[in-house]
């Protein structure tokens, strides 16, 4: 039953303390995604809420970690939030060559 199983996973809680460690080379990576949680703006006039999607991106190492609002999450807005990271950082977007 679920009961017991809540039973034996408390006890075995108190005696193990489980963690994931990662070790990241400085500049390695640089992980992105949006959250889901939304933020909203009002608008003090009219008492319109507008909804925005957060996009966060934290550096592995350091981080260090960039927060923007978008309107939606549609690739360009993804695009333009991690290039807009990648300046808050200092780092740079290698040129891609396309071959034909």
């Amino acid at each position: 039953m679920y009961s017991r199983f809540c039973y034996y996973y408390k006890l075995w809680q108190r005696t193990s303390n489980p963690v994931m460690h990662f070790e990241h080379k400085a500049g390695d990576k640089m992980f992105v995604d949006f959250t889901g949680t939304k933020l909203y703006l009002q608008n003090k006039s009219t008492g319109e809420l507008k909804a925005l999607e957060v996009f966060v991106s934290i550096l592995g190492a350091s981080q260090l970690t960039y927060v923007e609002a978008v309107e939606i999450q549609k690739k360009e807005d993804f695009i333009s939030a991690t290039e807009n990271a990648l300046h808050y950082y200092k780092g740079y977007l290698p040129v891609l060559s396309q071959t034909i």
